[in-house]
């Protein structure tokens, strides 16, 4: 082969394994942004003293009106 269909075809290899890895980060960007998972809808209950109100307190969250404190979501604060 002469020299110049070896550069032809050098660069043709590096151009489809340039477009090639550019086609797959394409993929994975798509499939990660349109495959995340939304969290199911969870009703937290205020329960407790309201004075003061510390709203970042997970022991005033319950998963039921009238429940046991840090029960909501697993023990996350609502928001």
């Amino acid at each position: 082969m002469s020299k110049s269909i070896k550069k032809a075809a050098k660069t043709s290899m590096l151009f489809l394994i340039f477009l090639s890895f550019f086609a797959a980060m394409a993929t994975l960007a798509y499939l990660g942004i349109h495959s995340k998972t939304k969290a199911a809808a969870t009703n937290c209950y205020w329960v407790g003293d309201t004075s003061p109100a510390v709203w970042n307190d997970a022991t005033h969250w319950s998963s039921s009106a009238g429940g046991a404190g840090s029960t909501c979501d697993s023990g996350t604060v609502p928001g």
